[in-house]
């Protein structure tokens, strides 16, 4: 079972410890069972009644201490693989390429990194339970076999029966489960769209019941391959009761009749089952909640391969030792910020081209050829569609170039270099996402912030203490500010703005423009902004017209 092999891949020792522990609890929990047939046996015999109610106390406190230390140590081991996979996953997350992380989809992404870890969590107790079970069975069936073997055959025949019944179907069952968290993870997508696109539904009507009707199906159909899941698993469970009371039947009904000597047993025979279906009915109560959180664990594991697949290679990850270690960074010289200012190696895409589709039948940018120099404005325009923001990710080193080469400070960028690239620029996307913390922000320098908090008009909207935000529930265009303050803090020589003023009012667009700018060249940062603002395309050192993938200076 994956979701085993999966616990015992991450906490090995936990688990053999709650074995050992699980081992004392059901050798003594057997001790004590045994106490109690023998009891009946010895009753007239009053010595060995008090030695054994002596030895039937120990027992039982050997059982508690022992089964209570286990359940205590199923939960850190649970939650621990859990800790370790998830953080796995967001880890590796980072190091795949934005291409590969749209292509895979935000609602399967958030899907396993937030439901299928929550089921495999919640499993912690039932699998600390079946586990105890199994064990306790084991010494049970030992216990069985000893006053009967005939009795012990029997019992085997019948549990491999139930366990045949239980895995002829249980590929069925998994796929049916897995189908489940597949239309889950479409239905999530479909309830994030009617939160996200909640002022456009109230808008129209119609458009509201399409929205609200995909996803009520979503959820049907989610609900159906769960029903066929939960069908088999309780035919499953009907079965393993029937096949356990027919056992007790035949022990008491049949075995007397073909076999004589066995009626004297028959009490101890029927009374170690007993003791026996016990454990059984927990092992098998606790069979579909593990069914679940092992088609968690194999999605997960799936994840994990999938993200393994697409990390960029040992070439970006040696990068990160370079950074870190060398002293003096030779290998990446150009690439990083001067350490006494914005300095940075003159960057060049030379015949950089950009498919979406390798069979180029979809939209491609390029070949373009460009020079960014520091200290520059520079102004990209274009229509809608016509790839300014695909460029920009070229740029910045967030899409890979079908063709071309990027070079900063004469080291090509693609594949050795691209993360130090990456640490030039700061972003303002028009998709922006506004972190609550100013995450990667070592120190604020109190002046700067409250002189930048001033400028952009943000003073009596929010303050930052340990560099958190003390509210991000801003109007669009304050919440655009803040995203600025917050690239503005990461100190980098290049700032890219995608449409940054379009959510601005006309008073604060036109400061913007003519201060905010000013001010931020003076820091001797580069600014490359898309913009469709006519009015202000005489304020840039250069302005570039992008048409259907195509760049054109207008003014140099």
């Amino acid at each position: 079972m994956t979701l085993l092999l999966l616990l015992w891949s991450e906490c090995k020792s936990d688990i053999l410890k709650f074995f050992r522990l699980a081992m004392v609890s059901a050798l003594s929990g057997t001790y004590c069972f045994f106490l109690l047939t023998q009891s009946a046996v010895l009753s007239e015999q009053s010595n060995l009644r008090f030695l054994q109610t002596v030895q039937f106390l120990i027992s039982l406190s050997v059982y508690c201490f022992a089964q209570l230390r286990a359940l205590d140590l199923s939960g850190p081991i649970i939650e621990n693989t859990v800790h370790a996979i998830r953080t796995k996953l967001i880890c590796n997350l980072q190091e795949i390429e934005l291409r590969d992380a749209e292509t895979i989809g935000t609602s399967r992404i958030v899907s396993a990194l937030s439901s299928d870890t929550l089921i495999i969590s919640q499993v912690a107790t039932p699998i600390a339970f079946a586990s105890q079970s199994l064990v306790l069975v084991g010494f049970a069936a030992i216990y069985l076999g000893i006053i009967s073997m005939t009795a012990l055959v029997l019992t085997l025949v019948v549990s491999a029966i139930c366990i045949w019944a239980y895995l002829s179907h249980s590929g069925a069952v998994r796929e049916a489960l897995h189908s489940a968290q597949i239309q889950a993870s479409e239905m999530q997508e479909q309830v994030t769209s009617l939160v996200a696109g909640f002022k456009e539904l109230k808008l129209s009507r119609d458009k509201a019941h399409d929205a609200v009707t995909g996803a009520i199906h979503s959820s049907a159909y989610a609900i159906g391959h769960k029903l066929v899941a939960h069908k088999a698993l309780s035919k499953d469970f009907v079965l393993s009761q029937l096949s356990l009371f027919v056992l007790l039947g035949t022990i008491v009904f049949v075995m007397p009749v073909i076999k004589a000597e066995y009626s004297s047993i028959v009490m101890e025979s029927v009374t170690a089952v007993m003791f026996l279906i016990s454990p059984l009915f927990g092992l098998i109560g606790a069979v579909p909640q593990i069914a679940v959180a092992n088609v968690s664990a194999i999605n997960l594991l799936e994840f994990e391969r999938l993200f393994e697949e697409l990390k960029t290679g040992n070439n970006t990850v040696a990068e990160i030792s370079d950074i870190s270690d060398a002293p003096d960074n030779l290998s990446i010289r150009g690439l990083q910020p001067d350490q006494n200012g914005h300095k940075f190696g003159d960057i060049s895409l030379e015949k950089v081209r950009f498919e979406y589709n390798n069979d180029h039948t979809g939209f491609s940018v390029g070949p373009i050829s460009l020079n960014i120099r520091q200290c520059e404005l520079v102004f990209i325009t274009g229509s809608n569609g016509s790839g300014k923001t695909t460029l920009f990710k070229i740029l910045t080193g967030l899409y890979c170039p079908t063709s071309g080469q990027i070079i900063s400070g004469n080291n090509l960028v693609w594949p050795n270099h691209v993360f130090a690239y990456r640490s030039l620029f700061a972003v303002v996307f028009s998709d922006f996402y506004l972190f609550k913390k100013l995450n990667g922000v070592v120190a604020m320098d109190p002046d700067w912030t409250k002189l930048w908090l001033d400028r952009l008009q943000l003073s009596d909207k929010v303050t930052i203490t340990d560099g958190v935000f003390s509210d991000t529930r801003l109007s669009t265009g304050q919440r655009k500010r803040l995203a600025l303050f917050a690239a503005l803090a990461e100190k980098r020589p290049i700032l890219i703005l995608d449409e940054w003023a379009a959510d601005q009012d006309p008073a604060f667009r036109r400061f913007f423009y003519h201060d905010i700018l000013p001010f931020i060249r003076e820091d001797g940062i580069t600014v490359i902004a898309i913009t469709h603002d006519e009015a202000y395309f005489d304020l840039a050192d250069r302005r570039l017209h992008l048409e259907n993938g195509a760049l054109t200076p207008v003014n140099d």
